[in-house]
């Protein structure tokens, strides 16, 4: 005889507060897209290829 098991897991508050972040840096990145495109390119200043910070 075999038994199905169900397992609900739930985000307490402070897990779903740990969502807002890379929320945020998905927003962030959505509305920069064509600057970082133009960027990895090598466009406006941008080494192309290299790292994004600096």
């Amino acid at each position: 005889m075999s038994r199905t098991v169900r397992v609900e897991y739930v985000l307490t508050p402070l897990g779903r507060g740990m969502l807002e972040p890379p929320a945020a840096a998905r927003r962030w990145a959505t509305e920069h897209r064509d600057e970082l495109l133009d960027a990895r390119e090598g466009g406006e200043g941008g080494k192309g290829g290299g790292s994004p910070i600096g």
